[in-house]
């Protein structure tokens, strides 16, 4: 399985525990390398205006809570999340 496939089955999988109510409509990951050379997950949640705007307080902990997952499933890269509006996203 892919690494971006696995990440974005496991960050929903915490989006649906975290913020139920929020609908995700696609989720965009891209391994990066900072200027050390040292990798990270770039993550893109693009969510609905249907739904629940994601809050704040329930965003904070998810690099800590997708770090662990990943770890366990054996992916690194220390994973960086913005969330977008469906409206701001190019189609």
């Amino acid at each position: 399985m892919q690494t971006s496939t696995q990440v974005d089955r496991i960050l929903r999988a915490i989006l649906r525990e975290q913020m139920p109510g929020t609908e995700i409509t696609n989720v965009t990951v891209e391994t990066r390398y900072d200027d050390d050379g040292d990798s990270y997950l770039d993550i893109q949640v693009v969510y609905a205006s249907t739904g629940q705007r994601p809050k704040p307080a329930a965003i904070a902990p998810l690099p800590r809570l997708l770090l662990g997952r990943l770890n366990r499933a054996g992916i690194g890269g220390f994973p960086v999340i913005s969330f977008a509006h469906e409206t701001c996203v190019p189609a």
